[in-house]
């Protein structure tokens, strides 16, 4: 899936690092297969090869695994979801951890509030469980009173559920520092949703021609971007760059790997 432990190290606990290249050594060492969900996690593996000197020669395959929700969602679960939430909103869906980059959106919200723009944005549902290096970022969403109210955390989700956020969201945003796939930006389009997300690593992959890249280090860049995708216009223009996006589902992704293997 990818060498974040490796190349992003500081983006996890202590001792990861080192755990995490000595099983990636004795595997690649040693595996007649590896299959990369990106590019971008395929060059990281030779990148680590040529580092640590693996002369072995395993065959690397690219795989573009599924992005569709194997979910419909009842009228009735639709009617009560729309009565339990804001409107308009948009979404961000990944567990929060230091490494998918919500401190970036809290500073433009930030920004929003200090430019007196707060109110041109929607509600912002922020989609995971708790990961890596996250309590501060928590903290900071939950009572910083300038921006809290416009803000709310919500947690085990089921598919059902998610794919209504999904597909009712005005947008979504997905502005990781760091990726072997990103698999919100794909199925955020999936449901025509358009997306926000960075100009690194695999997430330019996805959908070069739908999403909107920007740098997940630049907050005003991500607000100029948000306040786009909430004006209306650009909105319904976004969604129609959306609609061409081929979505792949996972019988797909399991033919690619049986079919390099047989």
């Amino acid at each position: 899936y990818d060498l974040i432990p490796i190349y992003a190290s500081h983006t996890f606990g202590e001792g990861l690092l080192e755990t995490y290249t000595k099983y990636l050594f004795e595997l690649l060492s040693v595996v007649d297969n590896v299959w990369a969900i990106s590019k971008a996690t395929a060059n990281d593996i030779v990148r680590f090869m040529q580092e640590t000197g693996i002369t072995h020669a395993a065959s690397l395959h690219i795989i573009r695994i599924g992005d569709v929700l194997p979910v419909t969602v009842p009228k009735e679960v639709s009617k009560q979801l729309e009565l339990r939430y804001d409107k308009p909103f948009c979404i961000s869906v990944g567990t929060i951890e230091s490494r998918k980059n919500h401190i970036q959106l809290y500073t433009a919200l930030k920004l929003a509030n200090e430019r007196n723009e707060l109110s041109k944005l929607p509600h912002v549902y922020i989609i995971g469980r708790p990961g890596w290096l996250t309590g501060d970022v928590i903290n900071h969403f939950n009572r910083d009173t300038d921006i809290s109210s416009k803000v709310t955390i919500l947690h085990n989700l089921d598919d059902v559920e998610l794919a209504w956020f999904y597909k009712n969201a005005l947008f979504s945003v997905y502005t990781s520092q760091y990726e072997g796939w990103g698999l919100p930006i794909a199925e955020s389009l999936a449901y025509g949703t358009p997306v926000i997300t960075s100009n690194t690593s695999s997430m330019v992959e996805i959908a070069p021609n739908q999403a909107m890249l920007i740098s997940p280090y630049d907050s005003r860049e991500l607000l100029k971007a948000m306040l786009a995708y909430s004006n209306w216009a650009t909105n319904q223009s976004a969604r129609k760059k959306a609609k061409h996006f081929k979505t792949t589902d996972w019988q797909q992704a399991a033919k690619v790997i049986g079919d390099s293997i047989s």
